[in-house]
């Protein structure tokens, strides 16, 4: 019995390890896109410069573990902080505020209290961690990882937006995965909402566009019901998320893991061009002007 518990044991730790390694590299090849691996804060020599008229930054690095390992190898626990630097922009300080909002938010705790900068937030993981680790040894089994990417998906003279990405992982089944998006008014640096985007009166039309979207891009029937496709909109109605970003194409709205679908399912996506929603611009919002 002792020798098949052993294994069983070693098998889960198997199946966690793969599950983790996989998510992780994932999140890694998002923040690789993002920034260069480093110990201390260093501006990302890889991306282009943004053109004249818009929002000028370098991304940054930060990044720190507990003793002397290899973030890129299982266990290492250590926490990775990529981000951009405003350095030139009409609102600059508010931008940065912004962005700061995001890359400081708590890491685990929701309502706790935000961190006043990237040395602080690091502080707090390791805070956690060992505190965890006296109360419970053996959560430290396959050590504790955070990765928390921001990078800019668009930026013109209108519009910054900027997509958060969290990558955790403090032992379980899986790890854990959140992006969040938040768009600025690149003059103002004030946070745009759907509202700034459309007329008044907006929401329905808006809803059944995107719900025509996004069961085509599913090969979904008009009769076909979410439940049967595997999605999980409360009673069977399609809904937008909060979380959208402006983009190239037009609009984008985005729905993590487990928000309308199981894990195995992943996250969930739709997007609506600007053709489409030509009817309900505002003609002086940012969405209409490019």
């Amino acid at each position: 019995m002792k020798k098949i518990y052993i294994g069983l044991l070693v098998l889960a730790s198997l199946i966690v390890l793969s599950a983790c390694g996989e998510e992780k590299q994932q999140a890694s090849a998002r923040a690789e896109r993002a920034a260069p691996a480093g110990q201390a804060a260093s501006p990302e020599r890889s991306a282009p410069a943004p053109a004249a008229d818009t929002v000028q930054y370098e991304m940054m690095t930060r990044q720190k573990t507990a003793g002397d390992c290899d973030p890129a190898e299982e266990g290492c626990t250590h926490i990775r902080l990529v981000y951009p630097k405003i350095t030139r922009a009409a609102a600059k300080a508010a931008l940065q505020q912004g962005v700061d909002a995001e890359l400081l938010k708590p890491v685990f705790e929701a309502g706790a209290a935000a961190a006043n900068s990237p040395d602080g937030l690091m502080a707090q993981f390791f805070t956690l961690y060992e505190t965890t680790l006296n109360d419970d040894p053996a959560s430290a089994m396959f050590g504790w990882a955070v990765e928390r990417t921001i990078r800019v998906v668009y930026n013109t003279p209108r519009v910054f937006a900027i997509e958060t990405g969290d990558y955790s992982f403090t032992g379980g089944a899986h790890p854990n995965s959140m992006t969040q998006y938040t768009n600025f008014d690149a003059r103002t640096g004030k946070k745009l909402t759907l509202n700034d985007l459309f007329q008044p009166g907006y929401q329905q039309q808006l809803n059944r566009l995107a719900e025509q979207e996004f069961r085509r891009a599913r090969q979904m029937g008009a009769g076909d019901t979410f439940e049967s496709a595997g999605y999980w909109f409360e009673n069977n109605q399609f809904r937008l998320p909060d979380n959208f970003f402006i983009n190239e194409h037009g609009l984008s709205f985005f729905y993590n893991p487990y928000e309308i679908a199981p894990y195995a399912m992943g996250s969930s996506e739709v997007t609506l061009s600007r053709a489409a929603l030509q009817s309900l611009l505002r003609p002086d919002g940012p969405l209409a002007a490019r």
